[in-house]
Parts: structure tokens; C-alpha cells; sequence
């Protein structure tokens, strides 16, 4: 998990034989999965969702799907 931006991502996943990246932290990458960790806040919830995040880590996983099905009606 990185709790700042990456320079070099996509060698790092090769390097590290990756499939996705755990960040505490919304990164633009292209083509690159990332799960955010640990996001509990709705709205930041709703944000990530928008941009496509491939997963959200959360300790209120009732409220985060809540969050999910509104976004995707």
C-alpha cells in the first residue's frame, strides 16, 4: 500500500508481479486497477466510483454499498 503518488507504476507491478494497486489515495493511472484503502466518507466514495476505481476498501461496507447502488441507478 503507498500513501503518496507513484512515479513509476506500471514498472513497479511488473517488478513486483502486480495485479492492481492498493493506495490510500486516488492516482490517475491508465489502464492500471486500483483499490483504495481505507475510505469511509461518502462523498469521497461517490468520487472514486466516478473515476472508476477498481475497489474500495471500507470499514462500513452497509453504508459503501449503499453509496454503490446509488451512484449506478
Amino acid at each position: 500500500m503507498a500513501n503518496h503518488p507513484l512515479l513509476h507504476p506500471r514498472e513497479l507491478m511488473i517488478d513486483a508481479h502486480l495485479a492492481g494497486l492498493h493506495l490510500n489515495h486516488y492516482q490517475p493511472l491508465r489502464n492500471i486497477k486500483e483499490r483504495i484503502w481505507t475510505i469511509d466518507d461518502p462523498s469521497t466514495e461517490r468520487k472514486l466510483l466516478a473515476d472508476h476505481v477498481a475497489g474500495i476498501i471500507t470499514d462500513n461496507f452497509e453504508l459503501a454499498n449503499d453509496v454503490k447502488k446509488s451512484v449506478l441507478v
